[in-house]
């Protein structure tokens, strides 16, 4: 019994995993998605944040995003490398803008056309032009 007690708490002290965390020995994968910002952030945002990209192309490992119902919910870390028209910060984003995500994205998460979620590392927006 008191194996089964220190077991027990040894698991609620263990730190979660995240969502975008990969199992260990999982090759990573970039996912490169271009696209079109689908909902303006606007100023009164907290991160992390979902932004909505209507996905345009993708790279070969990005593939099934483009069959994917669309928007796409892309979540931006405070981590994240954010660009754009001259600004760093999602806020600068307006609909429609021109946007490019990448993802690292564990391998095996892609199998089968499936399209987990991403935690982007880099997100570059340009205004587009009429």
């Amino acid at each position: 019994m008191k194996r089964l007690v220190v077991a027990l708490a040894a698991l609620s002290l263990a730190a979660p995993v995240g969502a975008g965390a990969a199992p260990a020995g999982c090759p990573m994968t970039t996912v490169v998605l271009n696209g079109i910002v689908a909902a303006s952030p606007g100023v009164d945002f907290s991160l992390p944040y979902g932004l909505l990209v209507d996905v345009t192309s993708a790279n070969a490992a990005g593939h099934a995003y483009l069959k994917a119902p669309q928007p796409v919910t892309v979540i931006v870390f405070p981590s994240t490398a954010v660009s754009g028209d001259g600004a760093h910060t999602i806020a600068a984003f307006n609909w429609s803008d021109g946007v490019r995500v990448a993802a690292r994205v564990c391998g095996s998460k892609l199998a089968h056309r499936a399209t987990p979620v991403l935690n982007a590392t880099r997100v570059t927006a340009a205004p587009r032009h009429p």
